[in-house]
């Protein structure tokens, strides 16, 4: 992140050095007014989304042997939660742990879709769920391609609710790459699961 913020720092000195003549001080005022603005919106996304997302576990008798196997987020009001086909591949049952990692529950799968690596559970809260439940609503109309920026809320080796900003550099699906005619993915600048 002090790399991200750094090189930002430089590209906004050096275009705002090109653009006018203009004294260092005023374009150190600049870059850490710009750069405050960046890590201001970082810390409200962060905020807005970490009780959306969740952490999922495999289900063991015994909570203490929970071991932590992906992340994904909540959908709808109703307690579906998108992850990853690869994180749920082979269980029968999983726990989940919501963002605020107070509790867990247990959650069941509903659909796959192994080719884009996707799968939907669905969150058993019993008489526990939360008064109002937080998600994400993906956008079908938001096409991410080559430059777009992205955030990630994960669970990298345990360490719930990790944030994570980047950019895709490359977007190679639906044969994108003729070099690579069955690879279909979106490749990132950043590490997400590191």
């Amino acid at each position: 992140m002090k790399n991200s913020i750094l090189l930002l720092s430089l590209i906004l000195i050096s275009a705002t050095c090109s653009e006018k003549k203009i004294s260092i001080d005023e374009v150190n005022k600049e870059s850490l007014l710009a750069i405050a603005h960046i890590q201001n919106h970082n810390i409200d996304v962060y905020d807005k989304y970490i009780n959306a997302t969740i952490t999922i576990y495999t289900q063991e008798k015994n909570e203490s042997q929970n071991a932590p196997l992906g992340s994904g987020f909540f959908v709808n009001s109703h307690g579906h939660a998108d992850t990853c086909y690869h994180v749920v591949l082979g269980k029968e049952k999983i726990a989940v742990r919501m963002g605020n990692f107070e509790k867990f529950y247990s959650g069941k799968i509903e659909k796959v879709d192994k080719e884009n690596d996707l799968a939907l559970v669905r969150i058993d809260f019993k008489e526990d769920k939360p008064k109002e439940l937080k998600y994400i609503n993906p956008k079908p109309n938001i096409k991410p391609a080559t430059g777009s920026f992205f955030y990630s809320i994960s669970s990298p080796n345990g360490f719930q609710g990790t944030l994570v900003q980047g950019m895709i550099s490359k977007d190679i699906r639906n044969g994108g790459d003729p070099a690579q005619p069955l690879q279909s993915f979106l490749q990132l600048d950043k590490g997400v699961h590191q």
